[in-house]
């Protein structure tokens, strides 16, 4: 299952997109215009400038972990933050672009060769080598069969036949059931004996290969999050993994081509993304964030949840000073009742119990990391977005547990962002709303192809404008 996904967008068109950043404790909406740039510097990857129209935000009701839990709730957030974006644009949207932060987002890797008929690789060649790949990681996603599902498959223009051609080969990991497809990414070709090859196109070789990250959630965790934004009215026009979208917004060109992996603290979840040789290689995530520290707070000082969040932010540390012992911190009573003694602690306290959490976040994505093998692979570089990157020394804490260099990140590249949205934050909303020019990157299905009898010349111009622009 693959899905909604974004239709690329041409190098020299224009237009105009909203992204729909639904997290556990904010929903943010962002209606940008994307300009086609020619005979101007930009970015490296980039061809069109970001300018925001409008941003709205409003605090998440009904979402739980990144996934709806109570429908009318979050239908009735995002309809707020969708309007006070229209009303700051002066437009009205019809579709937006989603970010995926739940539905235990996850990596597979596929592979997959074919042999190169002429003296040198074409096109062609390099579209039969993504469809074998791409088609049998869509196709391996929705079997229920182990056996059937590692054998494999591969397309032709007869249509599905089991892998038994001579001239192609597969290899692949075993998505589970009722996962889709969020992102295709070829990383690299190998054209014979020469690894790590970003175009082959003109090259000389036998034998041309492709690997594949495809990136997966859990299907029905995204059909009620589309069955949510349908209710406001809204298509959605393309599903992009937090994690990517934060690394697209935040890192810089120099990251994105050495190696650096985005964390992005949200609320209920925290998630990642490895990018190497500006391209995202691996992603994961788990369903533990900062508002497991509201919670924690609020269980260790006895407090409401809403005091306890006050707390966090005003006094919320992972790093322990010199007078932090004797600073004390009134904390309201649970029960809201004004009580003879009153109720107070330390700062050292708080930051112990905020500490504890953030540590085990920390132990389990470096676990995760370590088993990817990609802590090596991205040169130990650490990019922090969310909310919870603004928690006080939890750059240095990284630091610590990663061994790795760390910074705390804003997007870039994108103007139009008042100083309220300019933070580690709303790195993701700003990071979708620059996906479209990306979205060509990516490898999905294949194309379908016309018989040589099917549709006139017309018919078929027609159609290569139609995917073309």
């Amino acid at each position: 299952m693959i899905a909604p996904r974004m239709k690329p967008l041409g190098n020299k068109r224009s237009t105009i997109v909203a992204a729909l950043d639904i997290g556990t404790s904010k929903i943010a909406c962002v209606i940008a215009k994307l300009k086609a740039e020619r005979g101007r510097e930009m970015p490296r990857n980039r061809t069109h400038s970001v300018e925001v129209l409008g941003f709205g935000h409003t605090r998440a009701f009904g979402i739980k972990a990144g996934t709806v839990v109570d429908i009318e709730a979050a239908e009735d957030s995002i309809r707020r933050a969708v309007d006070q974006a229209e009303r700051s644009a002066k437009v009205e949207i019809a579709s937006a672009i989603l970010s995926v932060t739940g539905g235990r987002l996850g990596s597979e890797s596929f592979a997959a060769s074919v042999r190169v008929p002429g003296s040198s690789v074409e096109g062609g060649d390099i579209a039969r080598v993504l469809d074998a790949a791409s088609l049998h990681s869509v196709r391996a996603a929705a079997l229920t069969n182990p056996d059937e599902r590692s054998e494999g498959w591969v397309s032709s223009q007869r249509g599905y036949y089991k892998n038994r051609a001579p001239d192609t080969r597969l290899e692949t990991g075993s998505p589970a059931r009722d996962r889709a497809v969020l992102h295709s990414i070829p990383i690299a070709y190998h054209l014979d004996d020469v690894s790590n090859i970003q175009d082959p196109r003109g090259m000389l070789g036998r034998t041309l290969a492709v690997d594949l990250h495809v990136a997966t959630a859990d299907y029905p965790a995204l059909q009620n999050l589309i069955l949510c934004v349908e209710r406001c009215h809204l298509s959605v026009e393309g599903m992009i993994a937090a994690p990517y979208a934060a690394g697209i917004a935040a890192l810089s060109d120099d990251e994105a081509e050495l190696g650096a992996t985005v964390i992005d603290l949200g609320a209920g979840t925290t998630t990642l993304a490895a990018f190497v040789n500006d391209t995202c290689v691996h992603m994961d995530g788990i369903a533990v964030g900062s508002f497991n520290v509201t919670q924690d707070l609020a269980r260790g000082l006895s407090t409401k949840l809403a005091e306890a969040e006050r707390i966090k932010t005003l006094y919320g540390d992972v790093i322990e000073g010199g007078s932090d012992h004797t600073d004390l911190i009134m904390v309201p009573s649970i029960d809201g009742i004004a009580h003879d003694q009153g109720n107070s602690t330390t700062r050292a306290q708080v930051i112990r119990i905020v500490r504890a959490r953030i540590d085990e976040i920390f132990e389990m994505l470096h676990e995760r990391l370590s088993q990817a093998g990609v802590l090596n692979l991205t040169g130990r570089r650490i990019v922090l977005t969310g909310g919870g990157a603004l928690l006080g020394g939890v750059g240095e804490l990284a630091s610590r547990m990663f061994g790795a260099s760390v910074r705390v990140a804003e997007p870039r590249a994108i103007a139009g962002l008042n100083r309220a949205a300019h933070g580690p934050a709303f790195a993701v909303a700003a990071g979708l709303a620059a996906y479209p020019q990306f979205a060509g990157r990516e490898h999905f299905e294949p194309r379908r192809r016309l018989a040589p009898h099917e549709g006139n010349y017309l018919r078929r111009v027609g159609r290569w404008f139609k995917e073309s622009f």
